[in-house]
């Protein structure tokens, strides 16, 4: 049997993670291939809940994005693999096997002004190995295949894109009645993700709506990570404008199906997992049209200018007062997930890395 290695360092990470978990908990399902998970073993093995007949667990503690990822990944990949996939773009560059890379986004180098010199710098040599070694590359969007054929030298021919799924709910649960009054912003507090713009457009608004704003995301992101928006939230009462920090996957589930609406107004994204989790739950979609996301949501949203705080505010306001608008954008929902499933997902993985990997007999 075949084995397979895997950086699993990031199972629990937002993005990446949920497309990590989702693809690999059916690739291990499909018992084709001999699995070896390399990351914090007691991370894995508690997430871990099935027979270990074909899978192995390997202990790697190495930060993501640093020097010493380089060598300790490295020597955690068994010799005796025979492919490596690593679902982020960053690799052991003294492996010397065959390889399979997923690119998310090229963040780091399209939207340059929101990172420090160093993350640009380590992102750049990294993208610019991956030209040299010409692997295998699984891109999640349309759009992110051409910002890589765009700001890197790797060739198209060598980048599949495969889109990701949404949750897969119970046909009942969209029956069921909203009555939570709230807008609902989901993901890490990053420059790219612009909730600057969203709490001033919500602040512009609140006097006429009272619906108050939800942010579902890391807290140490939002009290780190961008100190204008800090600032700005802390300065607004709490029945205006609640942080909730990291909640349990219930929780999420729960201010999905109870939001008048999801606002997700991102000015640079790979592929953009909350507008389908939205859609899932029957939440109507306020979205950017920017980066990958018309791709993703299709005719299924409602968009805005993200740089624009009044558009916005008049498109949230727009989704607040108008119930047909926001019946019509969940029933093109339920349609449009139809297009995203993890299974085709996790098909068409197990399509590449058999061609990596070659005869597998």
């Amino acid at each position: 049997m075949k084995k397979i290695s895997v950086d699993c360092r990031m199972l629990w990470s937002s993005g990446i993670g949920t497309y990590l978990r989702s693809v690999l908990d059916r690739l291990l399902a499909s018992e084709k291939y001999h699995f070896n998970l390399i990351g914090k073993e007691a991370e894995l093995l508690n997430w871990l809940q099935r027979d270990r007949k074909f899978i192995s667990v390997i202990n790697c503690d190495a930060p993501i994005y640093g020097i010493k990822e380089q060598w300790k990944l490295w020597r955690s990949i068994p010799a005796n693999s025979d492919l490596y996939w690593t679902p982020h773009y960053v690799f052991p560059l003294l492996y010397a096997g065959k390889l399979l890379v997923t690119v998310c986004d090229v963040g780091h180098l399209a939207m340059g002004e929101f990172f420090s010199m160093i993350p640009r710098a380590y992102a750049r040599f990294m993208f610019y190995m991956l030209a040299k070694r010409s692997p295998q590359i699984i891109a999640i969007s349309q759009f992110t295949k051409s910002e890589l054929v765009k700001y890197t030298k790797i060739q198209a021919s060598n980048i599949q894109v495969i889109h990701l799924g949404h949750p897969e709910i119970a046909s009942d649960i969209y029956r069921e009645g909203r009555n939570g009054g709230f807008i609902l912003f989901v993901g890490n507090v990053k420059p790219n993700k612009n909730l600057r713009r969203v709490v001033e457009a919500h602040q512009k608004l609140y006097p006429l709506i009272r619906q108050p704003l939800i942010i579902l995301g890391k807290k140490s992101g939002f009290i780190t990570g961008d100190s204008e928006v800090s600032n700005l939230v802390q300065r607004l009462p709490r029945e205006q404008v609640l942080f909730t920090g990291l909640v349990s996957d219930q929780e999420l589930t729960d201010y999905y199906r109870r939001a008048t609406m999801l606002v997700f107004a991102s000015l640079y994204e790979g592929f953009g997992l909350p507008p389908l989790e939205a859609m899932s739950y029957g939440t109507p979609v306020l979205a950017s049209r920017a980066a990958s996301i018309p791709e993703v949501c299709g005719d299924a949203a409602l968009y805005c200018d993200p740089y624009s705080i009044d558009d916005i505010a008049a498109k949230m306001e727009l989704l607040v007062r108008v119930k047909k608008l926001r019946q019509t954008l969940i029933e093109k929902g339920y349609e449009r997930i139809k297009l995203f499933s993890w299974e085709n997902c996790a098909s068409r993985h197990l399509d590449v890395m058999r061609m990596v990997i070659g005869n597998d007999d």
